[in-house]
């Protein structure tokens, strides 16, 4: 995802150079993006884990292979998703990995990423996670975890020759048993948009109870057709009557005030319950702006002309 920067110059009489900002305690900034960036500990980190992974076989068009996930069970309590792109060189890992705000996204289109965060958001819910990189014949595991200062840190636990194809396995353990259906419908949630040619393979997936692993594997394909360009869904009707998708991953729009007209002749005109629907509009990334943690849509200027364009060609 491109991520749009705003230049600034200041105009001043000294003539001594400038002191730039540092960080001189990384570990409270690891405490706050822990504890206060992400509202929902379990979703947030599973969506950027699994975007990563479909990011990771984009950059490499790899259009053979499915992401593989393997769900949380009471036997076995971790989370895996192994993806089938480039897999970590250690030079991406010393430069890129490693490091808040560095990325390999910030300029492209096609990639839902671009902050330089979502690779470190699993310590949002756990101490520690594992990382399996397979590159170009070698075998590699990361154990990330927060060490004693509580700064973060990354060591490696195995390497060796493999044959493995080249990709990335993110190994997140569930450190609930009450949490392991809250994996699985995180999953699920994150996914149920995703197109076919690049939707995952769930090794172990049967019903859960209370996963509601039927709403959203099935939430694709129960959507209609409202007007041109609007999809209806009664699966989030009760968050909000608009909502976005944006790159196969839905947004429920909540300030949605601000397009009341729009909205109004968009269900004047579609025949359905606006009740009990949402009308959800697809985006491709960068017609949208997201917040930074991945949660909700930004009302920038950016989006409001996106939405209300959208709507505006809905009704005409």
């Amino acid at each position: 995802m491109k991520v749009s920067k705003q230049k600034v110059s200041a105009i001043t009489n000294l003539e001594a150079p400038g002191l730039k900002y540092g960080i001189s305690n990384p570990a409270l900034i690891m405490h706050i993006l822990r504890n206060s960036f992400y509202s929902d500990k379990i979703a947030t980190p599973v969506k950027e884990i699994l975007c990563n992974g479909r990011d990771a076989m984009r950059e490499v068009k790899n259009e053979t292979d499915k992401i593989q996930i393997t769900l949380p069970t009471v036997d076995m309590p971790v989370l895996k998703i192994r993806d089938f792109g480039p897999g970590l060189s250690k030079k991406r890992i010393d430069e890129v990995f490693r490091f808040y705000g560095n990325t390999t996204k910030s300029n492209q289109d096609n990639q839902t990423g671009g902050f330089g965060l979502g690779a470190k958001s699993p310590f949002a819910y756990t101490d520690s996670f594992v990382v399996a990189s397979y590159h170009n014949g070698i075998e590699t595991h990361y154990i990330s975890h927060l060490g004693n200062s509580e700064e973060g840190a990354l060591e490696v636990s195995y390497e060796g020759i493999t044959n493995k194809k080249n990709g990335v396995e993110v190994q997140i353990p569930v450190l609930s048993e009450l949490d392991i259906s809250r994996f699985w419908t995180a999953v699920y949630k994150a996914i149920a948009f995703w197109d076919d040619k690049e939707a995952p393979h769930v090794l172990n997936g049967k019903e859960l109870p209370g996963s509601n692993f039927e709403v959203y594997q099935n939430a694709k394909s129960k959507c209609k057709i409202g007007l041109s360009k609007v999809l209806v869904s009664d699966l989030f009707s009760k968050t909000s009557p608009l909502g976005l998708l944006i790159d196969g991953l839905f947004y429920p729009l909540m300030d949605h005030e601000i397009f009341s007209d729009e909205v109004k002749k968009v269900q004047a005109l579609s025949g359905f319950n606006s009740l009990k629907v949402t009308y959800i509009l697809k985006f491709s990334n960068n017609e949208i702006t997201i917040s930074p943690n991945r949660e909700s849509v930004t009302l920038s200027d950016l989006t409001i002309q996106s939405v209300k364009q959208r709507l505006s060609e809905a009704v005409n």
